[in-house]
């Protein structure tokens, strides 16, 4: 009988120590995971889609809920208000082992005439309750619509580098009766990369090797503008975004991330 009633009190200690580890474990939090992205677009694009993870369900996926979007820099000196918007669920993504749901965010852009950059981007949501998330997505560009001449492009690809979510290099596959000096193409208002530049003067086909200095965020699609001369006449030439690869993978993990842990 002595031996039961130990073995009952161990088991019962078993059973205290138990129920207050398991009172001690903290609720999951509801987290935004987003990845920080480089944005590279025209002014003749009408809205730019940001793309977050949720491990749960909030209020700030609700269209209904939100009293307004602004997108700034860190600064605050540069801002736009989104007067329409939209958010879709999408795909779902694993981070640390936690399961994330996709709200892609369909921003409606106003009309803009001139370049607009913020290196670093902030997307401003006030919820009707009030309640303001500042949330950075990355950095943004915005390349004003410009054609003084136009090089006949038939063929563009892209070349992923050690980050597997960045371009490291574009080429451009193009026709013309003769050679085309590029010597400049900005991939962001404010940031340009020299080129290498082929041609053949029997297919008349040439190719313009673009190499992108190391960007440790996502960067699948971005817009160009080309500077080139033709007749010792300089030229500019702005190509739409094109997405050059999409990301297959499951995982979040290896990614340039920013968390935010929702009330």
């Amino acid at each position: 009988m002595k031996k039961i009633g130990i073995s009952m009190m161990i088991i019962l200690v078993f059973i205290i120590l138990f129920i207050n580890l398991k009172a001690l474990e903290e609720p999951t939090s509801k987290k935004m995971v987003i990845p920080q992205t480089l944005y590279s677009q025209t002014t003749e694009e009408k809205s730019l889609e940001v793309r977050v993870f949720l491990n749960k369900s909030h209020v700030i996926t609700d269209p209904n809920a939100i009293h307004s979007i602004y997108l700034a820099n860190e600064e605050n000196t540069n801002r736009i208000k989104i007067e329409t918007f939209n958010i879709t669920k999408g795909t779902e993504k694993r981070y640390l082992k936690e399961r994330y749901i996709a709200y892609i965010y369909e921003l409606e852009l106003p009309l803009l005439q001139m370049d607009l950059k913020m290196n670093h981007c902030i997307m401003e949501i006030t919820l009707k309750n009030d309640d303001l998330h500042k949330i950075s997505i990355g950095s943004l560009s915005i390349l004003s619509y410009e054609t003084t001449d136009s090089i006949n492009i038939t063929n563009q690809f892209g070349k992923i580098g050690d980050n597997p979510y960045a371009l490291e290099q574009i080429t451009l596959d193009y026709y013309s009766e003769t050679p085309v000096r590029v010597t400049e193409v900005f991939y962001k208002t404010d940031q340009f990369v020299k080129v290498d530049c082929r041609y053949d003067e029997l297919t008349k086909k040439g190719q313009i090797l673009i190499t992108l200095p190391n960007i440790a965020m996502k960067f699948n699609k971005t817009a160009l503008r080309l500077v080139f001369e033709r007749n010792d006449v300089t030229h500019y030439q702005t190509i739409h975004t094109f997405k050059y690869f999409d990301s297959i993978s499951e995982n979040l993990d290896d990614m340039n991330l920013k968390i935010y842990v929702l009330n």
